[in-house]
């Protein structure tokens, strides 16, 4: 291919849509990923949460 035919495909409408989706589809996923691993965060969070609650109640029951 030509520059000059390059040049043309890549200034033309079809490869800037293309462009642009994909630029989103990108920024998308990157979203998705942070948003997978805040996710995650907060699932250990609740198992640990849930952990020193099944302790209370273990130790509250050995009390009473």
């Amino acid at each position: 291919m030509r520059l000059a035919e390059l040049r043309e495909l890549v200034q033309g409408a079809a490869f800037s849509a293309w462009w642009a989706d994909w630029s989103q589809a990108v920024a998308a996923l990157a979203e998705a990923r942070a948003r997978h691993e805040d996710l995650l965060a907060q699932a250990e969070m609740m198992s640990v949460r849930s952990e020193l609650a099944q302790r209370a109640a273990v130790d509250a029951f050995s009390r009473a």
